[in-house]
């Protein structure tokens, strides 16, 4: 057996260095002209609708009521929409009437993982889980269904993949595409190519590693003790030009980048280990800010902006996140430069996909 074994992972980490070349849409390296056009985007907003470009709200029977909903887009707070709870028919109808209130164009995007398709969107075909999907067939044909159903909504982000190793711990589960740092690499990448084929942004997470860790982040706080487990397989998908990253409520101990604060408020591990080290150029999302792990603490979705995140997803009080954000834009050059960085992403990206010009 071992001799077979040899040539399977030799294929395989030929098969991973072939696709590293291969010519994906990435947002952090648009063409001189695109970069003219977002520029000019950006200098026709104002400071209140550039960090408003940053927020993403929740929208269904599971997101925000409709009314306040439609108060902090009217007041464009909002940069984009996750879909939480609903059929298709009744997103489509939410999506034609958010379209009317905002002055510039949402985002639209959903949790498209495999294992959670039929929780995120009522009424559709049975999926089978993500830890079932075991080569690259059959990755690409649940991928392929699952956009089909995104594409016909107009949303054109999907948080997904999960790239966490290990289907043991309590909420990963079965999202997980397994222990082996190759496989499931090779099975992301696949995830993220053809999504890209689709025009659909794939979101790797949680990074830095949610599946070596005890607990429920949608609870509690929850933490890495010691070295990364996980952080080869993100730093692998960063190789093959993942476009999004998605940042896990995990706080770290007895590790360089150890902190108290989960790592989406933390600039050591969403700057200095994601941007610096792991050299991640493009999109840095939150996990969700309702979560148990983040929602008691005060001013989380600024103290994520802070950290380095580009988009702050779902947060709890959205005006004074973004008050914050002005008021610190005024008195800190630097923060100035982040949050222009920051919005200009956003701005690549909804350019690349048609919604601006």
């Amino acid at each position: 057996m071992k001799p077979i074994v040899s040539l399977v992972s030799l294929l395989l980490f030929v098969s991973l260095e072939l696709s590293a070349q291969l010519n994906l849409k990435a947002i952090s390296e648009p063409s001189k002209d695109v970069q003219m056009a977002v520029d000019s985007i950006f200098n026709s907003l104002t400071t209140r609708q550039r960090v408003g470009q940053m927020v993403f709200l929740a929208a269904g029977s599971n997101g925000r009521k409709d009314a306040e909903l439609r108060r902090l887009l009217e007041e464009d707070l909002a940069g984009g929409i996750i879909f939480l709870g609903g059929t298709a028919d009744e997103f489509k109808v939410l999506k034609k009437g958010f379209d009317t209130l905002t002055s510039f164009p949402l985002l639209y995007s959903i949790d498209a993982e495999p294992s959670l398709m039929q929780y995120k969107l009522k009424n559709i075909e049975s999926f089978a889980k993500t830890n079932s999907l075991k080569d690259s067939a059959m990755m690409d044909s649940a991928v392929n269904l699952i956009d089909s159903h995104l594409m016909d909504l107009g949303v054109t982000v999907n948080y997904a993949p999960v790239c966490d190793l290990t289907p043991e711990n309590e909420v990963i589960g079965h999202r997980s595409l397994g222990k082996n740092v190759d496989s499931v690499v090779w099975l992301s990448q696949v995830f993220m190519r053809r999504s890209l084929d689709d025009g659909i942004l794939p979101v790797i997470k949680h990074f830095p590693g949610h599946g070596n860790v005890e607990g429920d982040s949608h609870k509690k706080l929850v933490y890495i003790n010691g070295d990364f487990k996980e952080l080869d397989v993100f730093s692998r998908m960063i190789a093959l030009e993942a476009p999004c990253v998605m940042v896990g409520h995990i706080a770290i101990r007895n590790n360089p980048y150890a902190s108290d604060m989960p790592a989406t408020c933390s600039k050591l591990v969403v700057t200095d280990l994601l941007r610096d080290s792991l050299g991640f150029k493009g999109l840095v999302i939150t996990d969700a800010l309702n979560m148990g792990a983040v929602s008691n603490i005060e001013g989380a979705g600024f103290l994520a902006m802070q950290a380095g995140c580009d988009i702050i997803l779902m947060p709890l009080d959205v005006e004074t996140v973004v008050n914050q954000a002005i008021e610190k834009i005024k008195e800190d050059d630097d923060f100035a430069l982040q949050i222009e960085a920051s919005v200009k992403r956003i701005l690549t990206l909804k350019y690349q996909q048609g919604l601006v010009k």
